[in-house]
């Protein structure tokens, strides 16, 4: 995650659990603003082929449809979501 400008340095970085990655883009929510643009981005060297690649060509058998995709539509419905309980108040 990056505030106002996408990421766009390539990373080769592993991170089995998930916990740094997850840390770090908690850290830069909590710095986030009001008014200000959030990013989400997988800058790893292979994401690309993962996320369009699918079963065999290189995509993921654990997620053959893609991750990011199905993973921003989830996050607009959150986020739509929120707003409306948060309209509500």
């Amino acid at each position: 995650m990056s505030i106002n400008q996408p990421a766009t340095s390539e990373l080769n970085t592993f991170d089995k659990t998930g916990a740094a990655t997850i840390s770090k883009g908690t850290k830069e929510a909590n710095q986030l603003k009001a008014g200000q643009t959030s990013f989400v981005v997988n800058n790893l060297a292979y994401a690309r082929k993962l996320e369009y690649g699918g079963v065999g060509n290189g995509g993921s058998s654990q997620a053959p449809n893609g991750m990011v995709r199905i993973t921003a539509a989830r996050l607009k419905h959150s986020i739509k979501k929120e707003a409306a309980r948060l309209n509500k108040k």
